[in-house]
């Protein structure tokens, strides 16, 4: 009862008491405000950390995806994501607790990262809140925008063979490599964007004949050809046969002579014989003659021993270049002359008739390789027939043939003429005017170009019509004719050129597979494209960048295509020039210029031009043409050298950091994987 009373009292008093009341008031309400103060500071807390792990998770999953080798995901890549992520966020950091992060890659190459920390409370533990989690989700991937690539591809010989430590020949490695390519863009292009490819495979010209209008072709065109003179008959005196004739056998005595498995050598650099190695060849005296008089048939004998490894050298129908070993170890024979009574007849007097030819330029009308229909329609091809078959009967000159549209370039200018005289080779733009034959092109034809120089083991006579001092040998400068001809009497005749030197079916040049213009692909016919590459012929760099450019230009000969495809919007630009060695240029070889032996379209017409001279105008044109790809075009240029050593031509022609050396196919693929990385644009993803 006291109590009670004691306590109504108090209420009584404190109700009354305006003090009293207040107090009351003011210690209710500290524990809202104290809730209010501590959840905003530890809530600003945690909007602190969920902000630098976000920026923690976004570092891991840009780096991982720019250290992705195209859409491979690997422990490697992980682990370059957790580096950044840990870099950027530390265990501890903000006096966090339990730190997580995990990353992955979705099958289209973009990177995922999930991101969680504890972030202990502060005065909110009053309130029984410890801790809380917080959590962020980050995603990376390339983004392309519209992007053209025009691939300027050396599909010479040597892409026959195979780099030192592969299994596959570098044109394989080279197909493998453009596909993963192909693959990191196509996983990049986000929806709408459009990529398109191009093709320029070159050697020592470039096939790109079906693209052109007929109206840039020559109407009619001179080359280095031969036309039949008639046949030339002599007379042979007969000749009495020698008394006796004489024959040397041979015997295996002992030893071996195994023959090795052929290995591949250089196949554009194929040598013509490799010297013997340890070799040793002796022979013992001979024994007399048995019998000893001079009586008929006699014989006598010796042994002959061999020791070491010879080489044969041997090209294949490809072009393949192949050297077998044999090695004689110890190899005895015993060699026998025999002499015996020459019961042959003597050689009557005989008639011989060889076939006779003159050596020149020559006119043909090529409006039959056009094709029909307007100026403006493409090349549809066709053929006609000139008389220059061994038996002087008529040849059918096809262009194209088959796929083989290859051309000669446009008139240019010797190295020791003045400006004035137009290079219109190297006009990048200039659309061909169909009335003036210099800024047009013709067919390259194999099967119609012949060269002016005849060895002598296959020269019966030769004749010259005048006399004239500018020659190099059997060499003479084709435009001297018709005012000094070769008139040559031959009882085997020339061959025309090809590639390796010697006869091909069907008249085949080093022409590469066909150019392709820009234009979107599947992924099929990307590998179909590649597995088309044929290698053939010398390296001539100049030729291939020209016509990359011409084919990429956005105000050249096919201005009006590139008008309606940029329609779509901006468009970045890009070349790659891929080369397998250096430049590789031959006076007698039939490029786009013609023979440089004779046709000098380069080089003054004075002096045979040197390999050394026209390997330095193959080099100062492509770096000529480099610089108006990156300063004139707005093209970033890649170079990449595949088996050889990037060289400061190299360097200076692909655009700042932009050059790659692949030692092997492993490298050329990691190499075009990481232009098509740095082609697209890194960026953060929903």
């Amino acid at each position: 009862m006291v109590r009670r009373s004691l306590g109504l009292s108090f209420i009584r008093s404190v109700v009354g008491n305006d003090a009293g009341n207040t107090l009351v008031m003011t210690a209710a309400a500290i524990v809202p405000i104290m809730a209010l103060i501590g959840g905003g500071i530890d809530l600003s807390r945690m909007y602190l950390v969920q902000s630098r792990l976000q920026s923690a998770c976004d570092a891991g999953a840009l780096a991982s995806r720019r250290s992705m080798s195209g859409l491979n995901w690997t422990r490697e890549t992980r682990q370059v994501a957790d580096n950044y992520f840990r870099a950027n966020f530390p265990e501890g950091k903000y006096a966090t607790g339990d730190l997580t992060a995990t990353f992955a890659a979705r099958t289209g190459g973009a990177v995922e990262g999930t991101a969680a920390a504890d972030v202990p409370m502060t005065l909110m533990t009053f309130f029984g809140i410890e801790t809380q989690e917080v959590t962020v989700t980050c995603s990376a991937n390339l983004n392309l925008p519209n992007t053209d690539v025009m691939m300027v591809l050396d599909t010479t010989l040597s892409m026959n063979d195979a780099n030192p430590g592969d299994s596959i020949r570098r044109i394989d490695a080279l197909t493998n490599a453009v596909t993963s390519f192909f693959d990191t863009l196509e996983a990049a292009k986000p929806e709408g964007a459009r990529i398109r490819y191009g093709f320029v495979p070159y050697s020592q010209t470039v096939n790109v004949g079906t693209l052109l209008r007929r109206d840039w072709v020559q109407d009619f065109g001179t080359y280095d050809s031969r036309e039949p003179d008639g046949i030339h008959t002599w007379t042979t005196s007969g000749s009495a046969p020698p008394s006796t004739t004489s024959q040397t056998t041979a015997t295996y005595l002992s030893g071996t002579s195994t023959a090795r498995p052929r290995y591949r050598a250089p196949s554009e650099n194929c040598p013509t014989s490799i010297p013997r190695e340890n070799w040793s060849e002796t022979f013992t005296a001979w024994s007399s003659w048995d019998p000893s008089s001079t009586s008929l048939p006699r014989s006598r004998t010796r042994i002959r021993t061999l020791n070491g490894t010879q080489f044969t050298v041997q090209r294949d129908a490809s072009g393949n270049c192949w050297v077998t070993p044999r090695d004689w170890v110890n190899y005895r024979e015993r060699q026998t002359e025999t002499v015996r009574q020459n019961t042959r007849p003597g050689t009557a007097p005989s008639t011989n008739m060889a076939r006779h030819w003159i050596y020149r330029p020559v006119q043909y009308d090529l409006r039959p390789l056009k094709g029909s229909g307007p100026g403006d329609a493409l090349v549809s091809g066709g053929s006609f027939t000139a008389p220059v078959n061994d038996d002087q009967t008529n040849r059918t000159i096809r262009w194209p043939d088959g796929d083989r549209a290859c051309i000669e370039e446009r008139a240019t200018r010797r190295t020791n003429e003045t400006f004035l005289t137009p290079r219109y080779d190297m006009e990048i733009d200039l659309l061909p005017d169909s009335s003036d034959p210099d800024t047009q092109w013709k067919p390259y034809l194999p099967a119609l170009v012949y060269a002016r120089n005849v060895s002598l083991g296959n020269r019966e006579r030769e004749t010259r019509v005048s006399n004239n001092p500018l020659t190099d040998g059997q060499w003479v400068f084709s435009q001297l004719a018709p005012t000094y001809t070769r008139r040559i009497k031959l009882q085997s005749t020339y061959n025309y050129f090809n590639p390796f030197g010697g006869n091909l079916a069907n008249y085949e040049g080093a022409c590469p597979s066909p150019a392709r213009k820009l234009g979107e692909m599947s992924r099929g016919q990307l590998q179909s494209y590649m597995a088309s590459l044929r290698p053939q012929g010398y390296t001539y760099h100049e030729i291939g960048m020209l016509w990359g450019l011409r084919l990429i230009s956005r105000e050249g000969l096919f201005s009006s295509e590139h008008r309606q495809a940029d329609a779509g919007g901006a468009v970045q630009r890009h070349m790659i020039l891929m080369v397998d060695g250096q430049k590789d240029t031959r006076p007698f070889t039939y490029s786009a210029w013609g023979i440089a032996a004779v046709a000098r379209r380069r080089t003054p017409t004075s002096s045979f031009p040197s390999r050394t001279e026209e390997d330095s105008i193959s080099e100062q044109r492509l770096s000529e043409l480099c610089s108006v790809a990156k300063n004139n075009k707005n093209i970033t240029l890649w170079v990449i050298a595949f088996g050889t050593e990037l060289d400061q031509l190299l360097i200076n022609c692909a655009s700042p950091g932009k050059a790659f050396e692949a030692r092997n196919a492993a490298e050329l693929t990691e190499t075009f994987t990481e232009i098509a990385t740095q082609m697209a644009e890194l960026r953060l993803t929903d």
